[in-house]
């Protein structure tokens, strides 16, 4: 069904875009003979705009920095959800993303992203109260770890945009004792911190499980296609529609996929804001269907930020309906009081941007 609903909006997409597929059609009559005329057209075929009026400034070294978590915005949200929909610490539990991306001559940008996700599964019968009565848990967990260099054209708005991506992807079983990066590690500290606060949070003891660490390499590739279907005010309001598709291979067991997105972007424009002066708030709506080697999960999400040209931060909302993908062992289910069903993730970031002077 999701892929229909892909096919039918991309079909639509191009009726929106007839002014596009006319400059494709020309480019591709008009081509010369030989492989390096052929390069030069596909080259203008991937420069088209695809209409909306970004804000996109070259020679710029990007930074970003991402917390992810399945108690909604660090428990904060979630003391108002009924139960079934509370984090619980089982299955992804937090992680993190840190990433530096660099734009190459106004035409590329280059990335590498660091990132740890924690996965965990309460080790059943040995829970225990300590004496102020909280609560200690030995848990399983498994961390999974990658390193990803990409190259991409996304920030540039072309009608067809593009990311290939690749590094090492590595699954963690053992514990790193005093590694800050570790998320486990993490986990332990702040829940410690945490039980000693009237919040009494669980303490949180991660355990070997026996499993070796696992090593690998991933390689990532996505193409898709975009259009901006309104402009009102000079650019103030607009909408972007996009529709892509992606392959994710690693030597890892059952970590392949195949994914499909299809989903728009709204971009309002706030002139003269204390402080930040413009400042753009954009909302983007996405359903991403993934196939992997032992089910299908649809992802719908929702991300929400505020920012100006050099300065944003906001969040993103996702929900999972089908079968997690498990190739880390732990991604399990959330198990509450009232239903077994995924736990949706929330992901909160922060990034700016600096000018680079040219040489």
């Amino acid at each position: 069904m999701v892929c229909l609903l892909s096919i039918l909006f991309i079909v639509q997409s191009l009726i929106f875009a007839q002014d596009d597929v006319t400059e494709l059609m020309r480019l591709t009559t008009n081509s010369k003979s030989g492989f390096e005329y052929f390069l030069q057209d596909c080259e203008q075929i991937l420069k088209i705009p695809s209409g909306s009026q970004s804000d996109y400034r070259p020679d710029t070294l990007g930074f970003s920095l991402k917390l992810s978590n399945d108690n909604k915005f660090f428990t904060l949200v979630d003391q108002i959800l009924p139960k079934d929909r509370r984090g619980d610490d089982r299955g992804f539990t937090h992680g993190y993303l840190l990433k530096m991306d660099k734009d190459i001559d106004g035409r590329l940008n280059i990335s590498i992203v660091l990132s740890n996700d924690l996965f965990t599964q309460e080790i059943n019968g040995e829970a225990y109260k300590k004496g102020e009565g909280i609560w200690v848990v030995p848990q399983h967990f498994s961390e999974e770890r990658k390193i990803v260099l990409s190259l991409n054209n996304i920030k540039q708005d072309h009608v067809i945009f593009w990311n290939i991506s690749t590094g090492p992807h590595h699954i963690v079983h053992q514990q790193n004792p005093g590694n800050p990066l570790s998320t486990s590690n993490q986990q332990e500290a702040v829940h410690d911190a945490l039980s000693k606060t009237p919040l009494k949070f669980q303490e949180r003891i991660p355990v070997w499980d026996g499993r070796p660490d696992q090593f690998g390499a991933l390689l990532e590739a996505d193409l898709g296609f975009q259009k901006s279907i309104l402009h009102v005010a000079d650019g103030l309001i607009q909408l972007t529609l996009y529709a892509k598709t992606g392959l994710k291979l690693s030597t890892l067991k059952d970590a392949n996929s195949y994914d499909t997105s299809i989903g728009g972007n709204f971009v309002m424009k706030v002139p003269d804001v204390p402080i930040l002066g413009q400042t753009q708030i954009k909302t983007k709506t996405d359903i991403t269907t993934q196939f992997h080697q032992t089910g299908i999960v649809t992802k719908p999400s929702l991300d929400v930020t505020i920012g100006n040209n050099y300065v944003r931060a906001g969040f993103d909302w996702t929900s999972y309906i089908g079968k997690l993908q498990n190739h880390v062992d732990y991604n399990l289910p959330s198990l509450n009081q009232e239903k077994v069903g995924n736990d949706d993730i929330v992901n909160l970031y922060l990034e700016f941007s600096l000018d680079v002077p040219k040489k």
